[in-house]
């Protein structure tokens, strides 16, 4: 049996939500050490790996009794700080830990491991003097796309940069780590960690500061729906709800978000009046991509989610308006969308046709079918 590593001469006690990247990042502030140092120290990062996975996100695994020696945290506490606690009602997480071979997305995209969104004012911290000196929390729930609130500052979360306009802790998806490399120290950890060409030695990264608001953009009202929306879907991830109601509820939105996308823009009718620019701007990203890349086919995903939290909100509204239809309503407006989608055999579709025949509701997943068969 391998030996523990010793405790570090200092740790630091979870905030309320914080994920394991925001940890890292608050306790290699306190010990001035890189979050590169620290994975090692802490057992995240083996002498055999040139990087610390986005893998760990979704659990830590054999590395949880290490980790938590080290960092002197209980085993409950170290896997909080990851995604493992809402595996059973979240089936993308479930997906993301048993990929496909062979896969060019080793995750599913409906976690987000190659960035994350965040809210600047949880990113400022609370005031006490623990957060005054490291931040706050980049909490690990703001890794699922259905998470588009902040409620506590009633805000929007945001994913890009202001400075650098890359989303926070970016990498390609196939590529996915748990942090952006950062041999060097000293960096706070509300700072963004963006590395840019053109920057010079003394400045390797962006380094602009997301825990403020100044120099961020304007972003809509939430309405009332929308807070109910993300209520319910926060409600469904609790471990008071029932797993099966939760998988078929999250199946419901992403199968519908898959259709709502394909089909653009017959589906805007079901979107926020006024505000489904912002939807349509992230499809028009999706086809222009797959169009600079030049295999259409290949890369262009209809269940990918939107990086923005007000594309993604208008995107979950409609899908949300469409599953709350009476049956025949709910039929109609499919035989409605579907003549404009690509074909059932098109990878476009992604994993929807899996994700429906296995975690759908009998009912849902025979009026998808019946349509399908009818119009694709």
């Amino acid at each position: 049996m391998s030996r523990l590593p010793e405790p570090l001469p200092r740790a630091l006690a979870p905030l309320p939500g914080e994920g394991l990247p925001g940890l890292i990042l608050r306790l290699a502030h306190r010990l001035d050490l890189s979050p590169t140092m620290l994975f090692a120290r802490t057992g995240l990062q083996t002498p055999a790996s040139s990087y610390t996975s986005g893998r760990l996100l979704l659990g830590l695994g054999e590395r949880l009794t290490a980790f938590a020696q080290t960092t002197q945290l209980t085993p409950v506490e170290a896997a909080r700080l990851t995604l493992a606690p809402d595996t059973e009602r979240y089936p993308p997480i479930a997906t993301s830990l048993h990929p496909r071979p062979n896969r060019f997305f080793p995750y599913d995209l409906w976690v987000f491991t190659s960035f994350t969104r965040y809210c600047p004012h949880c990113l400022a911290g609370d005031g006490s003097v623990i957060q005054q000196r490291h931040g706050g929390p980049w909490k690990i729930r703001w890794r699922l796309p259905v998470i588009f609130i902040c409620h506590e500052h009633q805000t929007f979360l945001r994913d890009g940069c202001p400075r650098c306009q890359r989303s926070a802790h970016a990498f390609d998806q196939a590529s996915s780590r748990l942090l952006p490399p950062s041999p060097h120290g000293g960096l706070h950890p509300a700072q963004c960690r963006n590395r840019e060409t053109g920057l010079t030695p003394a400045r390797l990264f962006c380094g602009a500061r997301l825990d403020s608001t100044a120099a961020q953009p304007p972003q809509p009202e939430i309405t009332p729906s929308q807070w109910r929306l993300q209520n319910r879907i926060t409600d469904l991830l609790e471990q008071a709800a029932d797993p099966l109601q939760a998988t078929r509820h999250f199946t419901g939105l992403r199968v519908m978000s898959a259709f709502l996308q394909a089909t653009w823009p017959q589906g805007r009718r079901f979107t926020p009046t006024g505000l489904s620019d912002a939807l349509e701007q992230h499809i028009d990203q999706l086809k222009r991509r797959a169009g600079e890349r030049g295999d259409h086919v290949e890369r262009l995903r209809w269940d990918a989610p939107p990086r923005s939290a007000v594309a993604t909100v208008i995107l979950l509204e409609g899908t949300a308006g469409l599953l709350a239809l009476e049956r025949p309503a709910f039929q109609d407006a499919l035989r409605t969308m579907l003549p404009s989608a690509p074909a059932k055999s098109s990878k476009q579709w992604g994993r929807t046709w899996i994700h429906l025949k296995k975690h759908a509701s009998t009912q849902f997943r025979d009026d998808v079918a019946a349509a399908v068969a009818n119009d694709l």
